[in-house]
């Protein structure tokens, strides 16, 4: 390709360019942004962690944080994401949901390698049968190489859909998770992938990094009043990042005014319960 000499595609590859606004996102950045935003609206920001919520009354929560602090509130917005089910938040924890393990693999440049490939899109391959991508796998992303908190570069790539055997019940299974190394088949094999798109690449070294999504039956998010006082803005389906914005402006307005403020219909978000056991 011209506009980026560094890349080698296949003659069987059929791909585009979409220049028009098309991007990533930095999460960490992104955070902060919004948590400024947040606070020049007037927010109050608790950094901690959720443990339990439970309804003391009938117009009365209490959420109680892990440094055992204890707030009262007369109406909730839950943005749990995928530990949605794994803490005691009595109001969410029917809501029908899978969680899944994820394994990405980082790819650790040069600055100077950096500089060169400065001007690499993000690139998404969906392609089946292909060499070098994981079983089970539909596509695979690549990001271009971005400055992690550790002041190095990076080059991320990682698989879309999941992997077999990948669903999380538990807590404990979700930390025991994220405390492993990932999946070795991903580890393996998409470098290789990446060094038959850019064949100069020079990479210092590969390290894993994984990370939970949680799935909706709809493969929609939820955005829904579960009652006049509860909402839940929840279930990315594995693009949380990407459609954060706008979820959380659409689920910020459904809970304080009940209204729906989108040409999209209402009843695509709705949630879904899981059934009780007989």
């Amino acid at each position: 390709m011209k506009i980026y000499p560094f890349l080698k595609l296949d003659d069987c590859y059929h791909y585009f360019l979409d220049d028009s606004g098309a991007g990533y996102i930095n999460p960490r950045k992104f955070v902060e942004a919004q948590k400024k935003v947040a606070e020049l609206q007037g927010c109050d920001i608790k950094i901690d962690i959720v443990n339990e919520v439970t309804e003391k009354s009938s117009r009365a929560y209490e959420v109680i944080t892990e440094k055992e602090k204890r707030i009262r509130a007369r109406r909730l917005l839950f943005c749990t994401g995928a530990f949605t089910k794994f803490k005691s938040l009595d109001p969410v924890k029917k809501l029908k949901m899978s969680v899944h393990k994820e394994t990405a693999a980082l790819l650790q440049i040069s600055e100077a390698e950096q500089k060169r490939l400065s001007s690499m899109p993000p690139i998404m391959i969906y392609k089946k049968e292909i060499e070098d991508m994981p079983s089970t796998t539909t596509g695979v992303y690549i990001m271009p190489p971005l400055q992690y908190p550790d002041k190095k570069y990076y080059l991320k790539v990682g698989p879309m859909g999941h992997q077999k055997n990948s669903e999380v019940t538990t807590l404990e299974e979700v930390k025991k998770w994220h405390s492993s190394t990932g999946d070795s088949e991903v580890i393996q094999k998409l470098p290789k992938l990446v060094k038959r798109i850019i064949p100069d690449l020079k990479v210092n070294r590969v390290q894993s990094k994984t990370c939970i999504t949680c799935d909706s039956p709809t493969r929609l998010p939820y955005i829904d009043r579960i009652t006049p006082t509860v909402a839940v803005a929840a279930v990315g389906n594995g693009l949380g990042a990407t459609i954060c914005d706008e979820v959380g402006r659409l689920a910020a307005c459904l809970s304080v005014t009940g209204q729906w403020d989108s040409e999209l219909p209402k009843s695509l978000f709705e949630i879904i319960l899981e059934e009780d056991d007989d």
